[in-house]
């Protein structure tokens, strides 16, 4: 039995994820993969260089993005996370307009979902998702409520509850939770990894790049980083293991799969569009020629929020290795001059859009 990873963030996720679209397909194939999805946060700037990819590896690819939503949680409004795939070539127009408007607003509502729904599969994201927070909060009505009202938005065979294991104690919690409301709303189970890297080698890097966003050093106590060394990119056997007490989830990425891949015209698209479609669609490179930081924080920041933006500006300057030795030192710790390497091979791919 095949599994196909569906919630897999490129170097594209700027600062949040650590292998190029390249090395993730690679890996994939490597663990007998078919197929992989993108799903960077709230950008698509990184599907021309995942389609060259997909296409030089031999990989099917599958378009879409994780989407920050807006949800009431504790009767406030909060930015929740979904993972939208497109299954059709009309999903991939509504999804580029939701990622538009979710860099405009911060994030889309339910109701900008409710008018774009159409060709795309959801899935109910990471920790970060609406279903999964009021699953950790215990308010277990309105998680049945939410499971509903994605299904209403979606239809309810394009809506799949969303079950992670990095074996992490609230991920333990919420799956149980998942299976009570897969039973009780009806709805399927998905299985993926949120990947954020393509080797567990790669976590300390991943782990470099989160200080770099947060403009702090490994030192910090109170830094955010992921509770988890269990975020690269896993094959069957190891899902199988993962989950073993609902396999179904693991089965299902193959399905969701074919659903992405089966519409004539989105396959026609991913086969044939030549290099001008794709820089028309979705932009082909992230920064401007010029590569000044005035400049990238400009071009960067019609994807991504000004902190991004600035932050970023700063990694390209880092295509200087020495400045990048001394940068990774003072947040890494002792200088490390293959994560430096690391750091500017990552950075020059961006700005190549490679």
């Amino acid at each position: 039995m095949e599994y196909v990873e569906l919630h897999c963030h490129t170097h594209y996720s700027l600062l949040d994820a650590a292998s190029s679209p390249m090395e993730l397909l690679l890996e994939q194939k490597r663990k007998g993969s078919s197929a992989l999805a993108i799903t960077d946060h709230n950008t698509l700037r990184g599907v021309p260089a995942f389609l060259r990819a997909a296409k030089a590896v031999g990989v099917r690819p599958i378009i879409g993005c994780e989407l920050n939503v807006e949800a009431e949680l504790g009767g406030h409004s909060s930015i929740t996370h979904l993972v939208l795939l497109v299954a059709n070539i009309k999903g991939l127009h509504h999804l580029q307009e939701l990622v538009g408007m979710a860099n405009e607003q911060g994030a889309v509502t339910k109701k900008d979902l409710r008018i774009r729904a159409s060709g795309l599969i959801a899935l109910s994201g990471c920790l970060a998702g609406e279903i999964p927070r009021l699953s950790i909060f215990g308010d277990e009505q309105r998680a049945g409520e939410a499971v509903r009202e994605y299904q209403e938005i979606f239809g309810k065979e394009n809506f799949y509850l969303e079950v992670q294991n990095h074996g992490l104690l609230e991920e333990d919690m919420i799956t149980k939770r998942l299976l009570e409301l897969s039973e009780t709303c009806g709805a399927p189970l998905v299985a993926t990894n949120d990947v954020h890297y393509a080797l567990q080698e790669d976590q300390p890097f991943h782990d470099l790049l989160l200080c770099l966003q947060q403009g702090c050093t490994m030192q910090d106590e109170d830094r955010m980083s992921f509770p988890s060394k269990e975020y690269d990119g896993k094959g069957a056997e190891e899902m199988r293991r993962l989950f073993r007490d609902c396999p179904e989830a693991v089965e299902d990425t193959t399905k969701i799969a074919e659903r992405c891949l089966e519409d004539e015209d989105l396959r026609r698209f991913l086969n044939m569009a030549d290099e001008h479609e794709m820089e028309q669609r979705f932009g082909q490179t992230v920064v401007d020629a010029t590569g000044d930081a005035k400049s990238i924080s400009s071009s960067v920041a019609k994807d991504y929020d000004q902190r991004h933006a600035k932050r970023f500006a700063r990694i390209v300057r880092f295509t200087d290795i020495t400045k990048a030795r001394r940068e990774v030192a003072r947040v890494f710790g002792p200088e490390d001059e293959s994560m430096a390497e690391k750091l500017c091979r990552m950075a020059q791919e961006i700005y190549d859009g490679n």
